[in-house]
Parts: C-alpha cells; structure tokens; sequence
C-alpha cells in the first residue's frame, strides 16, 4: 500500500523518475524475467522460420539436380516444384530402444496421410506410419522395422537400407564385388514408394560381406540421430503407382 502511495506521489516527471529508479533496483530481477521470456519467444519464432527456409533451399536444390540430370534427353519440360511442406515439432518419443517411435504435432487436420515422407535439413528421418486428427506417429531409419530403397548419388547402384537391433543402419542387397567405396553419398532412390529421389540418406563408413558368397552391404553412417530432433519437415508426397493398376489390367 505505502509502495503504490508513494508511486502516484507528486507529479507526472516525479512519478517517472520514480518507476524508472524501482525498475532498476527492486524490480530488476522481474523485468529480466519477463526480457527473457520475450526474448525466448523471438528466437524460437527465428529458429522457426530458418528451418522453413533451410528445407525450401533443399527442395529447390533437390529439383534443380533432377532439371539438370534430366536436360540430357531430348524433348525434356522442366516440371513445376510440386513438393509441398509443413514444419511440425517434435513433442513425444514412444516405444523402447528397438521400436521407438517420434510423436509429432501435425496431424489429419493439416493435410498428412500415412506413409508420407518425413525429413529435416540433414537428410531423411522416417514416414507417418500412424496419424490422428491433431497429431502423426513417425517411424525413424533407424527402428528395425524400417525399410527403404536406396541407391548411391553417383552411380546409382541401386540397394535396400535396413537397421539392426542395436542402431546401425545399412545398405544391402548388393552384389559381391559390386562398385562402392567409403565415403559414396547414398541418398533414396527413384524406386522408393516413400520418398522422391535423391534425399541424402547417409555415407558410406564400411564394407563388409553379408555371409555369403554372392551378396555384401555397406555400413551407413548418418548426421541425423532422430530421437534429438525438435523440428522436422513433413512432404506432401505420394509416389503415383497408376502404372500397377494399368500393368495388371
């Protein structure tokens, strides 16, 4: 009660003089906490709108690659950008060590279907394999029970990426001698029913044979670890198979 009489006491440049000095000395540690909230909130919404801006740059790169690769044939028409996006966060991580799953923030409401691809700026993260009105349940690469088609960015050697029990992902379904060295890119490949070509999946950090004579698989090493994620981008992407239907019929 005396602290608001003597805030209204004299006039108004007195008054001023007087909240200001109170600002700095008894109300210090509560204008930091509020600065600091403020500021918080400022670069969360920053962080946001670079990781939006990151993922466009890569999609862009993405189709300029594809413009430039497919240049090469004649009667080619440069397609428009068609790979749509929305930036979801993070919020939950369910299951144990070998099936564990990302809870996401986006859900039916916002467009997402199953299988839809799921990536951020490092390369891919997985695919909606569960989905409700308001939230999506994302299966990572590196859960065991993940599969996806590959292949190498350079010469297109075509494979399957799989994880085992205890992480580690690998590219197999190659052939014994096949052409492949540490530290290729492999990125996903054209025959991927879940991603468009040409994602960064992961490099090349060993060979080592599969137990048999005829076919060997390559150890992937990838930038991304899932379960650290906060942010991640989900396409608006599904592989057209018409071409099933009309084959069968």
């Amino acid at each position: 009660m005396s602290l608001g009489i003597l805030l209204f006491w004299g006039n108004n440049e007195q008054r001023l003089k007087k909240t200001e000095f109170l600002s700095k000395t008894l109300f210090l540690p509560f204008s930091h906490a509020i600065h600091n909230v403020e500021s918080k909130r400022k670069l969360e919404i920053e962080y946001s709108k670079s990781f939006q801006k990151l993922i466009e740059n890569d999609l862009k790169i993405k189709y300029l690659q594809n413009c430039l690769e497919k240049s090469n044939y004649l009667y080619y028409e440069p397609e428009s950008l068609e790979n749509k996006f929305i930036i979801a966060d993070v919020i939950g991580c369910q299951g144990d060590f070998h099936n564990h799953h990302l809870v996401i923030d986006k859900g039916k409401k916002y467009g997402l279907e199953m299988n839809y691809p799921v990536l951020t700026k490092g390369g891919i993260v997985g695919k909606i394999v569960n989905i409700s009105n308001n939230y999506s349940i994302i299966l990572p690469f590196d859960n065991p029970h993940f599969k996806l088609a590959v292949m190498t960015f350079n010469t297109k050697l075509q494979g399957l990426l799989e994880t085992d029990l205890a992480g580690n992902s690998f590219m197999t379904l190659l052939l014994a001698g096949s052409e492949i060295s540490l530290g290729d890119s492999i990125v996903t490949s054209n025959l991927s029913t879940i991603f468009p070509a040409e994602h960064f999946v992961g490099i090349v950090s060993k060979i080592q044979e599969a137990g048999d004579d005829v076919h060997m698989k390559v150890k992937l090493k990838s930038s991304i670890i899932p379960e650290s994620l906060n942010k991640v981008a989900v396409l608006f992407y599904k592989k057209d198979l018409n071409y099933e239907t009309e084959i069968n019929n």
